[in-house]
């Protein structure tokens, strides 16, 4: 279909700016939205202030985030940091930089598999998901690629490519949701500690992850993914 001077993308984003059931909340979703929604702001700047307001209402002058909690190890709450970036390379207040310190500090010591994946959450240990490479990896390298720290690319791609031989199902060549190392979840096998479905939103959330990955790696760098 044909969207003529992009009025289809702006109504829809229209609607969905003025669509407030609720108080907002540090989520993945509504993250992912403000991130594609800002996207549209060269056309109108009020597209990039319903992002950079959504940032402002979590992120306070001391840095602190609502709804944030270092210690919850939720890879899902690391997601959202990648418009806090967006926002402090626009405006370089400290209060953003020093929350984006405290995401890369949850990465520092959050707890993982034997074999050094990330658990998805402190709730789901020793699981591996698909979601945790979109949730977590895309932000080690877009911002960390910011404050030159490279030696994330080293985690983020160790991590994309270990899930992928984790859930890989040699059978289909489908990507399993999850994973379980200690094999005791009623949703895995037993043998392989794999889920035994796929579920396409994951694989969605694990190609996109691959994208923007490959958008920030160094032409020379030594992973094996490019």
């Amino acid at each position: 279909m044909v969207i003529e001077n992009g009025k289809y993308c702006l109504s829809t984003s229209d609607s969905l700016i003025h669509y407030v059931p609720g108080k907002p909340k540090w989520a993945y979703d509504v993250a992912f939205l403000g991130m594609a929604i800002d996207r549209l702001g060269g056309i109108d700047p009020r597209y990039s202030k319903y992002m950079e307001s959504w940032v402002d209402y979590f992120v306070h002058p001391d840095g602190s985030v609502t709804d944030y909690r270092l210690k919850e190890y939720n890879l899902d709450r690391i997601f959202p940091g990648r418009n806090v970036l967006t926002v402090y390379k626009r405006y370089p207040d400290q209060k953003y930089k020093i929350a984006l310190d405290n995401f890369i500090e949850q990465l520092k010591t959050h707890p993982k598999t034997n074999s050094g994946g990330y658990w998805h959450k402190n709730i789901y240990p020793w699981q591996m998901w698909l979601d945790g490479i979109f949730m977590a990896s895309t932000f080690m390298l877009s911002t960390l690629k910011e404050f030159n720290a490279p030696e994330w690319f080293d985690v983020a791609t160790a991590q994309t490519k270990m899930i992928y031989e984790k859930t890989l199902d040699p059978s289909t060549g489908l990507l399993m949701h999850a994973w379980d190392e200690s094999r005791q979840q009623k949703w895995c096998n037993p043998a392989t500690g794999q889920s035994h479905y796929p579920w396409s939103r994951a694989m969605g959330w694990y190609t996109m992850a691959i994208l923007d990955i490959l958008d920030c790696l160094p032409a020379d760098h030594p992973t094996g993914m490019i």
